[in-house]
């Protein structure tokens, strides 16, 4: 991954309208949680072609993180439209799912997405949501749980982000956000996969598409 990341930068270099190296670091930002330079990096492939399916994919990640999960399906089911035989999609679509609390659907998806084929990083994501999906883990009792934490805890997987959305639009404070989000999720997920939908949204929220 670091190669392609590498090369799609030098490539830039001398064409910055490249869409396939914009897409390679749209997508090494989202993963690495560079949630700025990776919306600057979607917007500038919007700008370039905004059917394209990688563009589909990543402003659906873009759109998870900030709880918006209709939108980012109907991204998802756009690229998966135009290229059925991709398994990303297949996989971001598997995690809508879950966070739509519907395991059964995780698991079609993840294994759609798994036989299609993924990158070895992404099958490592794969591995864990299906385990998640077939094993769905209670959530921890919280110790003396404050106010905000109580209102927004979630007993089920659910998705961080939309308790983080529902705090910002009732003006709760930047940190007391941030506390409840990471109160809210559930413990023992992945921390790489899931820093993105915990703390994205601070900065996610007030990008518009």
């Amino acid at each position: 991954v670091s190669a392609e990341v590498e090369e799609a930068k030098a490539t830039l270099e001398t064409d910055p309208e490249n869409l396939q190296a914009i897409n390679v670091l749209a997508y090494n930002a989202l993963l690495t949680r560079d949630l700025d330079n990776a919306m600057q990096l979607v917007d500038r492939a919007r700008a370039i072609d905004p059917d394209d399916p990688d563009v589909h994919v990543h402003l659906a990640i873009l759109q998870l993180s900030v709880g918006m999960l209709d939108r980012a399906d109907t991204e998802l089911a756009r690229a998966i439209e135009q290229r059925p035989k991709w398994g990303r999609p297949r996989l971001w679509r598997g995690l809508v799912r879950m966070y739509q609390n519907q395991p059964e659907l995780t698991i079609v998806e993840v294994e759609a997405a798994l036989e299609l084929g993924i990158r070895v990083d992404e099958q490592g994501f794969a591995r864990q949501l299906l385990a998640d999906a077939r094993n769905p883990r209670p959530a921890a009792p919280a110790q003396a749980p404050t106010r905000l934490q109580q209102r927004h805890r979630s007993p089920c997987l659910h998705v961080c982000t939309v308790h983080v959305r529902e705090c910002f639009a009732q003006g709760f404070p930047g940190h007391q956000v941030k506390h409840c989000a990471a109160h809210a999720c559930l413990p023992g997920r992945s921390a790489q996969w899931h820093h993105v939908l915990i703390f994205g949204p601070m900065r996610v929220l007030q990008h518009r598409w």
